[in-house]
């Protein structure tokens, strides 16, 4: 019920009713209705937006094995949402520790968007070494599932290679031609 609410499917949209299925059925374990009050408090979508609230929900689903709240969770402690403020006070932290944990137990359960999301942290080195060949792995498992954001990656990651492997033979070719004068 929440979700014909959250998006309109049958009747028409109210954020509010769909929150209130949603705990309903929260409170009895369904995963994707805890999952579904943390983007509503994400968001603030029928109640007021609540980053604290959001990662509760998305943390209770996760546990329980919920791709796309572990995928969630990832995403909010890669952007630094719940996590410690830095010594000034005035900023937030990623934790990428904890976005690796979340987005690899969703990747592995087949999570486009995780393995999206993991593919760009080893190519960015975001709480991982820098590993081109687990980016193109990541990459390549979210493509084949027709993800947009993973076949654009996975298009910049191979042109990141090339221009890399082009720049060293450019200044092979450098160095060898000038030793020659």
């Amino acid at each position: 019920m929440g979700v014909c609410y959250h998006h309109g499917k049958g009747v028409t949209q109210d954020y509010e009713k769909a929150i209130y299925w949603f705990e309903k059925s929260a409170e009895q374990e369904n995963s994707y209705a805890q999952n579904a009050l943390g983007v509503c408090c994400e968001k603030g979508e029928g109640v007021a937006q609540d980053d604290e609230k959001a990662i509760y929900w998305y943390e209770k689903s996760a546990e329980q094995g919920n791709p796309y709240a572990q995928n969630n969770l990832g995403r909010c402690y890669e952007n630094g949402k719940g996590t410690t403020l830095n010594y000034y006070g005035d900023g937030i932290v990623p934790d990428y520790k904890q976005a690796i944990y979340w987005y690899t137990k969703s990747a592995e359960q087949g999570n486009s968007d995780a393995q999206n999301n993991l593919g760009r942290c080893y190519q960015y080195k975001k709480g991982v070494r820098r590993s081109f060949r687990k980016a193109i792995y990541w990459y390549k498992k979210s493509a084949e599932q027709d993800n947009e954001y993973g076949k654009k990656n996975l298009r910049s990651v191979y042109k990141s290679i090339f221009l890399l492997v082009l720049n060293v033979a450019i200044l092979v070719y450098i160095f060898f031609f000038w030793n020659r004068a």
